[in-house]
């Protein structure tokens, strides 16, 4: 993961400067980090895009289901939902330049029973 520019900068915080171009933000191509932990087969699965740390996640893992895929443009919060869901892939990056092809590898041959997507910030 990168590091933020220059200590005092503000990123998003800075008026006029658009969230793509904060320091935080992963601006390469979207890329895949595999999960850690294995996946029951047969288990139900849900991939939660614009993931944050994973509260969606949370709350379906309670319901018994096992998170698939975390998928996020801040590369911090992609380290903490990594962390905390094991049975996820991570795709870092900018959703509106993933590839299915890209979505298949970190699916890493799973069914996706449900899709949760969260409002980015």
């Amino acid at each position: 993961m990168r590091k933020p520019k220059a200590k005092g900068d503000r990123g998003s915080w800075e008026p006029g400067t658009p969230v793509e171009q904060n320091a935080c933000y992963w601006s390469d191509e979207p890329a895949v980090i595999p999960r850690t932990a294995k996946i029951p087969a047969g288990a139900l699965t849900v991939v939660d895009l614009f993931c944050g740390c994973g509260g969606f996640s949370v709350g379906f893992e309670l319901a018994g289901f096992h998170s698939l895929i975390g998928a996020d443009i801040h590369p911090p919060s992609v380290a903490t939902f990594a962390r905390n869901h094991p049975t996820a892939s991570m795709i870092v990056g900018d959703m509106r330049r993933v590839k299915d092809e890209t979505i298949i590898e970190a699916a890493g041959g799973h069914r996706v029973d449900v899709v949760a997507a969260g409002v980015p910030c």
